[in-house]
């Protein structure tokens, strides 16, 4: 599956100035973890003490403009040609 990943302007700092990337996986955990592997700086951005529970409160995943949070949500299917965008509170 293809999907294409949306990177906040508040973490190209992270991404070596990367504002998107494709990556492949069944769920939005797999393509999340895809990202972190292209850029491992973000890893602590999304979760706490590299625990792959939960994202960090501040931190937000979109799939197709919905958001999702919790456990069970990261493990969503995705399909060839959706969409995440991801990006941090902004104060």
């Amino acid at each position: 599956m293809t999907i294409r990943v949306l990177i906040s302007g508040f973490l190209h700092s992270r991404t070596v100035g990367a504002e998107r990337c494709v990556v492949n996986g069944k769920t939005v955990r797999e393509a999340i973890a895809e990202v972190i592997n292209q850029f491992p700086d973000l890893k602590t951005c999304f979760f706490y003490h590299h625990e792959e529970a939960e994202i960090r409160g501040f931190m937000h995943v979109l799939k197709n403009g919905r958001e999702l949070r919790t456990a069970e949500e990261l493990a969503t299917v995705v399909n060839d040609g959706d969409e995440l965008i991801i990006f941090p509170d902004v104060a």
